[in-house]
């Protein structure tokens, strides 16, 4: 039996590193080819493009999955079949928490949507965007930053590290940044897939179901003006939002200000995964898939941002996005470096991931399939790593002697939780090898 999980628009984007549990039971051949069909069967039913879908179905039928040793190995074969068909960078097969395998899986923002904020030069109000939760808190935190920040003269969105989650808070920060009701995007997704997800869009007041054809359902995101003058006040503020690690619902929230023309995008490429959907179990319960079932693109263009991101208006290295705001803003260059480089670094995510355990501080992505190397988007100041000289923006392209290529999101995080830890890296044209020791 399939079990279906309603999971909001624009899924955060998860740092998930599958491990086998301990004394998991081998998976047969056939127990491997019925949990292919079954996905092959959901995907070609329900996914977002019907003819990929049934792209999808075939290629799982013409596997044998004879050689399979665990139900985490299972997961990683059928991801990986998927991906050879079409890379779809939110579709992701896990094993379950509650069958014989568990799956590690956390947010990047650990369930907050509001980090670090500051008022800098006394003028410009800077939030640290973690993520985009749908609870209450969340918008709450939200709304409770602007309280706190009206009358600055300019508003600094810094969405580096923000992976994703749903439309709620986004919501809040439009009801301010708006003057008059203003169409954002469109989100559309099949019509006979998932009434739950259609029934939980049809609930929020900021999207407007519209007529579409017999295949699609369509809707169209609002932003509603709240009708408090101290809160409209903000409608008048610029906006910049910092790009980097911005994926999912966030790239939603960087598309609809940058189409608006109400924020200016500053850093690097966003993403580029598009699709929202829902989780689903299969395989008795024992599997997961996070199936896309919709898109969100730009009314005017028609266009969304799977697999090929935002682009930012201006271009710039990430590190240097903050610094780059507030000089377009108009700080006096040196007085914008020199508050960059005060802020605090966005590696202290990597202690907030871990705080207990043991650490390399290194932040980064376990790879999605078809990865050469892995980009590190965070180095903690005080850890192994630092002490060794890697940096952000380095990129890991061996572990232990074994090219990232040949290593799943398992064995990349075993091996991170090992010591020694032996490491290749490039940086720029060149590459090093380091070794790390807890």
């Amino acid at each position: 039996m399939t079990k279906l999980y309603r999971v909001f628009a624009g899924l955060a984007l998860l740092v998930a590193v599958q491990l086998p549990a301990k004394d998991e039971p081998p998976v047969d051949a056939a127990f491997g080819k019925s949990a292919a069909a079954e996905l092959g069967q959901l995907l070609e039913a329900t996914y977002l493009y019907p003819q990929i879908g049934r792209r999808y179905s075939e290629a799982l039928k013409a596997q044998s999955f004879a050689e399979i040793g665990s139900l985490t190995e299972l997961a990683h074969q059928l991801e990986g079949t998927l991906r050879q068909v079409h890379n779809d960078a939110h579709l992701r097969v896990m094993t379950s928490n509650g069958g014989a395998s568990g799956a590690v899986r956390r947010s990047i923002s650990g369930g907050r949507a509001v980090g670090r904020t500051q008022r800098l030069g006394d003028r410009v109000a800077y939030l640290e965007l973690l993520g985009l939760p749908g609870d209450q808190s969340a918008q709450q935190a939200m709304a409770d930053f602007l309280d706190s920040q009206r009358g600055a003269e300019a508003l600094i969105i810094d969405a580096r590290r923000c992976p994703g989650g749903g439309l709620p808070v986004i919501d809040v920060l439009a009801s301010r940044l708006y003057a008059e009701p203003r169409h954002l995007l469109n989100m559309e997704m099949r019509a006979d897939a998932d009434a739950g997800l259609q029934a939980d869009f049809d609930a929020l007041s900021s999207l407007r179901r519209v007529s579409t054809d017999p295949d699609r359902v369509r809707w169209e995101h609002w932003a509603t003006p709240n009708a408090s003058p101290a809160d409209r006040a903000w409608s008048e503020v610029p906006v910049y939002l910092l790009t980097d690690f911005t994926a999912s619902a966030c790239e939603h929230l960087a598309l609809a200000l940058k189409s608006t023309g109400r924020a200016t995008l500053v850093g690097k490429t966003t993403r580029g995964a598009g699709h929202f959907g829902s989780l689903q179990d299969f395989a008795d319960g024992r599997l997961h898939v996070f199936l896309p079932v919709g898109r969100t693109f730009d009314p005017a263009t028609g266009e969304d941002w799977e697999g090929s991101g935002v682009d930012p208006d201006e271009a710039v290295p990430a590190a240097d996005a903050l610094a780059h705001a507030l000089t377009l803003f108009g700080a006096d260059p040196a007085l914008a470096q020199s508050v960059a480089a005060a802020a605090p670094t966005p590696s202290v995510a990597v202690r907030e991931q871990n705080p207990r355990g043991r650490s390399y501080g290194i932040g980064m992505l376990p790879p999605r399939g078809g990865e050469t190397s892995l980009e590190i988007l965070q180095i903690r100041p005080d850890g192994p790593a630092a002490a060794a000289g890697l940096r952000s923006g380095d990129h890991i392209v061996s572990i232990n002697g074994t090219a990232v290529a040949e290593l799943d999101a398992a064995a990349i995080g075993q091996a991170m939780r090992g010591s020694p830890l032996q490491l290749s890296y490039r940086r720029g044209d060149a590459q090093s090898d380091v070794t790390l020791v807890w």
